[in-house]
């Protein structure tokens, strides 16, 4: 489907995909920044995709100055933070984007 779409156009995708992407940038065949935290299977499922794909976890590619930008989700309790919500683009837009982080609302 990405593939399908015209080479002048750019693709974003944001959601929440439950997915922990994991630091391991070294590995991950360009589809992360030096910025992740924690990785789980959907993770690495979303790193495949986004390698298939020619795509990046934006979000990884920045150092977050506020600590409470590095996670997209907290437990009710306060004790367990997550990064599961991931904007996704094009590795040709990567240079384009000079700042992303999630803001929570509370």
């Amino acid at each position: 489907m990405i593939n399908d779409i015209d080479q002048s156009d750019f693709v974003v995708i944001m959601g929440d995909f439950n997915a922990k992407v994991g630091d391991d940038w070294e590995n991950s065949g360009g589809a992360l920044g030096k910025f992740g935290v924690d990785g789980n299977y959907s993770g690495g499922r979303l790193i495949q995709y986004a390698n298939v794909n020619d795509l990046v976890v934006t979000n990884t590619c920045f150092s977050q100055v506020i600590n409470s930008r590095l996670w997209t989700w907290e437990s009710p309790d306060g004790r367990t933070h997550n990064m599961v919500d991931h904007y996704i683009s094009q590795k040709k837009m990567e240079k384009q984007c000079s700042q992303l982080a999630s803001i929570s609302k509370r």
